[in-house]
């Protein structure tokens, strides 16, 4: 039985690709990474942002009033929202009579 040179050629190629798997996926091939094992803690993390600006509000409220007098007590803070008709300051009582 006589053999074509293609299928000389065809079989060569075969086994030297199965070689170069076998080579590829030898044991020998494979390389060891060390591992260093942790174990998990829970830490809470707090989420911050600090940024640096100038602050400007929607709206400006001009305020006047049709009589002046010591102020007794403020009844917010910097900051606080404020609604409407909410007291926001008091004024003395006995400056507002000795004003009339």
């Amino acid at each position: 039985m006589k053999l074509s040179r293609k299928r000389i050629i065809l079989i060569i190629v075969a086994v030297a690709a199965i070689f170069g798997l076998w080579r590829f996926n030898s044991v020998s091939g494979i390389k060891t990474v060390s591992v260093k094992k942790v174990e998990i803690q829970n830490v809470q993390i707090s989420k911050t942002i600090s940024v640096s600006g100038a602050v400007k509000s929607k709206k400006d409220a001009q305020l006047s009033f049709g009589t002046s007098g010591r102020i007794k007590n403020i009844n917010i803070q910097e900051g606080d929202p404020v609604n409407t008709n909410q007291l926001v300051a008091a004024l003395d009582a006995q400056t507002l009579s000795s004003n009339l």
